[in-house]
């Protein structure tokens, strides 16, 4: 048996969620860290330098209104202009420009700040701060540390999320592994106290309820089974041994038609009552599959229906070969076709009933309407049409039968009647 958890062969394991998840988080973790971690280092560096100028700019309008003369800066890379003409050329077409302005990007990797003078004639104060700035020559090498510090983060995310679905998923896998091979008729019991007292430990215990309980509803049903079986199949068999003393002793004409259909009758009760036993025991093991003759079947079906419906003038066309034959367990092919036909015998009434058996598909084909709405409902319990006349339960029980036997069941709306389709396996010699 595969030992993978049902979840992962469907759209996606839980763990391969929570990995993902970890990941992605990990991703926009590590993002929103290398942004903000830009955005401090670029205001820590702007800062530094507008409070530079700040000091300069005080120090500087201090001397002019003390001397008249703004006088030298005391650092290299700021100066004092009084003139737009004389600001250099690449700062002075955006100055001109923007004169709000404070921060201005230059020819040749130059960077600007500039601070206006407010005295009584126009002064600039310059800082031409590409030879001090430490974070922009170094932003290549920082995308790269923190890429290598977003993929160790992301890495480290992966490694724990895999840690956390293996610990918090393990006692689910086990809990799915084990009820997955669970079958009917040993169903677990008492497995809910190993698992841990969380949400897990919770799904276990409603499921070992759940388990209890249908386990008691089987219990009582393999007990109404027997019981069934034990009624139904000792009058059954007293009835078959009388049709045989009766053949032995009897053998006026008119007593051999009836002796012999109340053996057909009788046979057809019998394998239908094994077949419907075996369907609700839900024991597909037992009865052997065999091949069984179709036309012979088909006959025997519509000798009892005939007797048991002689009003009825419909007439059965077979286009099957005598020796052609479908795998089956015994029983089931004559309970399928039983219902169907006696379908076709009530519901047609008169005209004609094909049946057609093409390699493993076998039709059945008759005169009987019904509207859309039947039959999109056909094998629904209980439908009944308009003018109260129902499917009853045996297309129910012929679609329960076809599924528990791996048998294709399909039923088509024509123009001119109805059609059944049945598509026996083809079993492997």
């Amino acid at each position: 048996m595969d030992r993978r958890s049902p979840a992962v062969n469907r759209r996606g394991s839980l763990g391969t969620r929570i990995v993902v998840s970890f990941f992605v988080l990990a991703l926009v973790i590590s993002a929103a860290f290398t942004g903000v971690s830009f955005v401090f280092l670029f205001t820590v560096e702007d800062t530094f330098i507008e409070r530079s100028l700040e000091r300069q700019a005080n120090l500087s309008l201090a001397q002019y209104r003390r001397d008249g003369d703004w006088g030298p800066t005391e650092e290299p890379y700021m100066t004092i202009y009084t003139e737009l003409g004389t600001v250099p050329v690449d700062l002075r077409r955006q100055l001109a420009a923007n004169p709000q302005q404070v921060e201005f990007s230059g020819d040749e990797e130059r960077h600007y700040h500039v601070m206006r003078l407010d005295v009584d004639q126009p002064a600039w104060l310059v800082a031409e701060v590409s030879r001090i700035l430490v974070i922009r020559p170094m932003q290549s090498d920082l995308l790269v540390l923190f890429a290598v510090i977003s993929l160790l983060m992301t890495l480290f995310a992966c490694v724990l999320a895999l840690w956390l679905a293996w610990r918090s998923i393990a006692p689910l896998r086990r809990l799915a592994w084990a009820v997955e091979g669970t079958e009917p008729n040993a169903l677990l019991t008492d497995f809910s106290n190993d698992y841990p007292p969380d949400e897990i430990g919770a799904v276990a215990e409603a499921l070992q309820g759940a388990f209890d309980r249908i386990a008691g509803y089987v219990k009582r049903e393999q007990a109404f089974t027997r019981d069934v079986s034990h009624d139904l199949r000792t009058p059954i068999a007293v009835v078959q041994s009388s049709v045989e003393l009766l053949q032995r002793r009897d053998h006026r004409p008119e007593s051999t038609r009836l002796i012999e259909n109340i053996r057909v009758a009788n046979t057809h009760m019998q394998r239908t009552v094994e077949a419907l036993l075996a369907l609700a025991r839900e024991t597909s093991a037992e009865g052997r599959v065999r091949p069984v003759l179709v036309a012979a079947t088909v006959e025997e079906i519509v000798l009892q229906l005939t007797s048991s419906n002689p009003a009825k003038s419909l007439e059965v066309r077979l286009e099957i070969d005598s020796r052609a034959t479908v795998d089956v367990r015994e029983g089931v092919l004559e309970i399928v076709l039983a219902n169907i036909l006696g379908n076709s015998f009530q519901h047609a009434g008169h005209g004609h009933v094909a049946v057609v058996l093409e390699g493993t598909r076998l039709s059945i084909i008759d005169e009987g309407q019904f509207d859309e709405d039947i039959m999109a409902r056909a094998f629904d319990e209980g439908v009944r049409r308009a003018g109260g006349d129902g499917l009853g339960r045996g297309l129910s029980i012929v679609q329960r039968v076809c599924d528990h036997h791996g048998i294709s069941l399909e039923i088509e709306h024509r123009r001119a009647g109805t059609a059944v389709h049945l598509c026996f396996p083809v079993k492997r010699r």
